[in-house]
């Protein structure tokens, strides 16, 4: 079975001072997108994510950075 998925890059200045459009897209994208890489043992994929984008993942979303590490370290995830 072959997925396709698209995600829009993360930048929190394309919504600047918006922080419901931050917490938003990681609801409802970057999270389940990252439990899904997780759950899938046959997945490897790159994830481009900006930096100001993960330090709000780090502040608000601690679990979406280790799980961003664990995924870096199994070789299922390219930052």
């Amino acid at each position: 079975m072959r997925t396709a998925l698209g995600l829009f890059h993360f930048n929190v200045q394309y919504h600047a001072g918006d922080v419901s459009a931050y917490h938003r897209y990681c609801t409802e994208a970057i999270l389940p997108f990252l439990a899904i890489v997780d759950e899938k043992p046959d997945y490897r994929l790159t994830f481009e994510l900006c930096g100001s984008g993960l330090e709000f993942l780090a502040e608000h979303y601690p679990g979406a950075v280790d799980l961003i590490r664990s995924l870096v370290e199994r070789g299922k995830l390219e930052l």
